[in-house]
C-alpha cells in the first residue's frame, strides 16, 4: 500500500513539474490575468462571500481577466455563487474525489497565474483536521505547477491540530502566509518559526452595495425610524456562539436574546431593533441565523415586536453592509457582520467564540466590546454588557472611524 501511494505521489509531482515547464514556455503571456480561489467553506456564509467578493473587486481593479473558484467535498456548492462584480469572467471548477481530485486540481491550477486559499478560520483544524490538511495540500500542489500561491487572511486558535502544524512547516517558503490579526500572528510565528505577514481581514475591503435592491424596503423602514429619532439597534443571533456551553438548547438561546431586548427596550423606549441573519446555512446540529431571528421576533412581547423588523433573506454581503452603516450599534455573534459594521464606522458588541474576536479588536484598538458566551448566557449579563455600549455609541463611532483607514490598508497587504 505504501509503495502504491509513493508511486502516485511521484506521478503527481512529475505531472505538476511538467505543467510548470509548460507554464515557463508560455511566459510571454501577460501575467496576473487570472486568479484561482479556494473558498473557506460551502456556499451560504456571508462572511465568506464578503471575502471572495472583495478579492474579485481588487483584481478587477488590477486588470484580471478571470477568477476561478474550486468546489469540492469540503467547500461545495460554489456553483451557486453569482458575484455582483461585473466585467470579469468567473468560473467554478468542481473537483472529484480521491486521486483524480489531486490530478484535476493540478491541471486546473496550471491554467491560472495565482492560487489563493482564503484561510479565514478553517486552517487550524478546529472545524475539521482533514479539511485544513486538504487545503494545505492544494496550496502546495498549485505552487508546484508554478502558480504564485498564498494563504490569505487567516486566524489560528490557541490549540491547533498537531498534524496541521506539521503540514504548515512542510510548506515551501515561497508560499506566502497572511495572518489576519495580531493574536494569530504571534501564534503562527511561535508554532512555525517562519515568515508570516500581519494583515487584516479581506472583508474590510468589500464596498457596500450602491443599490441594495433586495433590502430597499428595510432601508426605507430605517429611514422612518431615524425621522422619528429612534435608536437603531441591529441584532444577530448565532447559535455557534453558544456551542461549547453544555449544548445550550435553541429555546435557551432564544430566551437569552429576548430577555436582553426586553431589558434594552425598558432602558431605551425609543429604540428599534433590526434582526439580521448573517449565514444562510443550516445543519442538523444547530439552528440557522434565519430560524433564530424568526423565533426571537415571534417570542418578543407585542409592544416591542412592533418596533422590530427582520432583514429578509437572501441578500448579498455588500447589501447588508449598506444597511449596517445606517445603524447606531449592533450586537452580533458573527465576526464578519462585526467587520461589516466596523468598516462602516458602526459600533458593535460581540459574543465571542473560537478566540477570533480578540485579535480583530487589537486592530481596532478598542476595549470592552467583547463578551464571552459563558457570561452572555448568565441572566442579565448580556444586557448589562450591551447597554453601556449603547450609551457610548457616538464616542466609539468616532474612534472607529479614525482607525478604519489604517485597518483597510492592512487588509490590502494580503496582496503584497
Amino acid at each position: 500500500m505504501k509503495i502504491k501511494q509513493f508511486l502516485k505521489f511521484s506521478m503527481l509531482a512529475l505531472y505538476a513539474n511538467l505543467l510548470r515547464l509548460k507554464r515557463v514556455f508560455q511566459w510571454n503571456q501577460k501575467q496576473n490575468d487570472s486568479v484561482l480561489l479556494l473558498p473557506p467553506a460551502r456556499f451560504g456564509s456571508l462572511g465568506d462571500e464578503a471575502m471572495i467578493t472583495a478579492v474579485i473587486e481588487y483584481f478587477k481593479g488590477e486588470g484580471a481577466k478571470q477568477i476561478g473558484f474550486i468546489s469540492y467535498s469540503l467547500a461545495s456548492n460554489w456553483e451557486n455563487f453569482k458575484p455582483a462584480v461585473t466585467g470579469i469572467n468567473t468560473v467554478c471548477h468542481s473537483l472529484s474525489d480521491s486521486w483524480k481530485e489531486n490530478f484535476h486540481l493540478v491541471t486546473v491550477a496550471s491554467r491560472y497565474d495565482k492560487f489563493y486559499c482564503l484561510g479565514a478560520d478553517v486552517m487550524d483544524g478546529f472545524y475539521s483536521e482533514k479539511s485544513s490538511l486538504t487545503r494545505l495540500k492544494y496550496v502546495s500542489l498549485a505552487k508546484q505547477t508554478g502558480a504564485e500561491a498564498a494563504i490569505l487572511g487567516f486566524s489560528f486558535n490557541e490549540q491547533p491540530a498537531p498534524k496541521v502544524i506539521q503540514a504548515f512547516r512542510n510548506l515551501s517558503s515561497e508560499i506566502k502566509l497572511y495572518s489576519r490579526d495580531p493574536v494569530s500572528h504571534k501564534r503562527l510565528i511561535n508554532y512555525l518559526q517562519r515568515s508570516v505577514t500581519l494583515v487584516a481581514d479581506l472583508a474590510f475591503l468589500l464596498p457596500p452595495a450602491e443599490n441594495p435592491g433586495a433590502l430597499s424596503e428595510i432601508l426605507q423602514w430605517i429611514k422612518l425610524q431615524q425621522q422619528n429619532q429612534r435608536i437603531l439597534i441591529g441584532i444577530n443571533a448565532n447559535s455557534q456562539s453558544f456551542s461549547n456551553i453544555d449544548k445550550e438548547s435553541v429555546h435557551e438561546i432564544i430566551k437569552i436574546y429576548v430577555d436582553t431586548l426586553v431589558e434594552i427596550h425598558s432602558k431605551y423606549q425609543k429604540c428599534s431593533f433590526v434582526l439580521i441573519p448573517h449565514d444562510f446555512r443550516n445543519t442538523d446540529k444547530q439552528s440557522s441565523d434565519i430560524r433564530l431571528s424568526e423565533a426571537i421576533l415571534n417570542a418578543l412581547p407585542k409592544g416591542i415586536r412592533s418596533d422590530c423588523v427582520k432583514v429578509p433573506t437572501p441578500f448579498s454581503a455588500a447589501e447588508i453592509k449598506s444597511v449596517c452603516k445606517h445603524l447606531d450599534i449592533v450586537l452580533t455573534g458573527r465576526m464578519h457582520l462585526c467587520i461589516a459594521c466596523l468598516s462602516q464606522g458602526t459600533p458593535v458588541g460581540c459574543i465571542t467564540y473560537q478566540g477570533k474576536f480578540q485579535g480583530l479588536f487589537e486592530h481596532i484598538e478598542l476595549d470592552g466590546m467583547l463578551i464571552d458566551p459563558e457570561q452572555a448566557c448568565q441572566p442579565g449579563y448580556l444586557s448589562n454588557f450591551f447597554i453601556p455600549l449603547i450609551q457610548h455609541r457616538e464616542y466609539n463611532r468616532q474612534r472607529i472611524q479614525e482607525i478604519i483607514p489604517k485597518v483597510k490598508q492592512l487588509a490590502l497587504a494580503n496582496f503584497k
